[in-house]
């Protein structure tokens, strides 16, 4: 149980630095934003700046995820923490396209027109149907321990 806690924390430790990177050296991060945003290659160093923000709140949210997780695995007589967790993971995807469409109104302010888009992804739903799955096992979990009690 240490070691999947160890990790998830870890998992939070890395979503928040990376977008922090992006914040501290925009220029090397551009590389990585254009993987996603291939269309703003000249944008500034401010736009970039902005874009690692909206990142970082996107992670965030994300990371919140893990620490209640992990927090849930070693009290687990919290299933408020996993119910927290799971309802968070549902409706990440929907941060996740919300920050994706700033991210790219901020880097392509200096276009002329850019091309904005919302994308619906398998990824995205898999986040969705993980915390579907979690919010079952805290049924589950509940279910039994009130069973046990009675």
């Amino acid at each position: 149980m240490k070691i999947t806690s160890t990790i998830l924390i870890m998992a939070c430790a890395a979503l928040i630095i990376y977008p922090l990177w992006g914040l501290l050296s925009p220029e090397p991060y551009l590389h990585e934003l254009l993987e996603e945003f291939p269309s703003v290659n000249k944008t500034s160093v401010n736009q970039i700046k902005l874009a690692a923000l909206i990142q970082l709140v996107e992670n965030v949210i994300l990371a919140s995820v893990f620490i209640n997780l992990a927090r849930y695995i070693q009290t687990p007589t919290k299933p408020a923490l996993l119910k927290f967790a799971a309802c968070t993971l549902m409706i990440y995807p929907l941060f996740a396209m919300i920050s994706h469409f700033f991210m790219a109104m901020a880097l392509s302010q200096h276009l002329k027109q850019p091309l904005l888009h919302i994308e619906l992804s398998a990824n995205s739903l898999f986040y969705m149907v993980m915390g579907v799955a979690l919010l079952g096992i805290n049924k589950a979990q509940s279910a039994t321990f009130n069973n046990q009690n009675d």
